[in-house]
């Protein structure tokens, strides 16, 4: 058989340019992008964080100033879970003057009750501490005497979660 005359490899062909002819084009000037009142060309680095309006920025991406609620004043919010159904059953603020005898911050406050047809069968048990003593005792006389919890539950196990 006769040799083949070598040729060039798929690797040997000239890679191919496009370019585009700047002839024509025309420029509307209002559609000419400024940073910084500045010409893009005349710009310096500075001039991207100098911008007319930093907070309108980022807007489509979800980071605009919340708007929260002013909230009244409060002595606690009480949370009642019953433990057999995982349902909530009691949810409600207590009044202003609902508050422990304290000044510290507190962290929320459990507590374990058990309810049969005649009111509470045993007192709180404290299952999570607030961190301060006066309101894990403050929260558990209160529950138990002047909220009158036993007598607001049906028979059952209840979690109870107090919290500022």
């Amino acid at each position: 058989m006769p040799q083949r005359e070598p040729e060039k490899t798929f690797f040997d062909r000239e890679s191919e340019r496009f370019t585009f002819s700047e002839a024509g084009w025309n420029i509307d000037l209002a559609l000419v992008v400024t940073l910084n009142g500045k010409p893009v060309v005349a710009a310096e680095p500075r001039d991207v964080l100098a911008a007319d309006n930093p907070a309108d920025d980022l807007t489509g991406f979800g980071r605009s100033d919340p708007k929260f609620p002013k909230l009244g004043a409060r002595g606690a919010v009480v949370e009642i879970v019953a433990l057999g159904t995982g349902r909530k059953v009691l949810a409600l603020e207590l009044p202003a003057e609902v508050r422990p005898p304290t000044d510290s911050l507190w962290a929320p406050v459990e507590f374990l009750a058990g309810v049969d047809p005649a009111g509470l069968i045993a007192p709180l048990k404290l299952t999570t501490r607030s961190g301060v003593e006066e309101v894990d005792s403050f929260f558990r006389h209160y529950l138990a005497s002047t909220f009158r919890l036993g007598e607001r539950l049906t028979p059952g196990f209840y979690r109870v979660v107090v919290a500022p």
